[in-house]
């Protein structure tokens, strides 16, 4: 997961050499943020799950 994290940043800065130039790494955070905030949350949620799943059975 975190590989797939830091494929997207490095791709949308790649991608901001080519169309923004100088700002390209503020275009691979700004794209990779949300990715990375939307890949924790989904990650967290599924930890929450797995403990809430364990307690159920207790």
């Amino acid at each position: 997961m975190n590989f797939v994290i830091v494929l997207i940043y490095i791709f949308a800065t790649i991608t901001g050499i080519f169309t923004v130039g100088v700002f390209a790494p503020l275009v691979g955070l700004a794209i990779g943020f949300p990715f990375h905030v939307i890949f924790l949350l989904t990650k967290i949620s599924k930890r929450l799950t797995e403990i809430e799943r364990k307690l159920d059975k207790e």
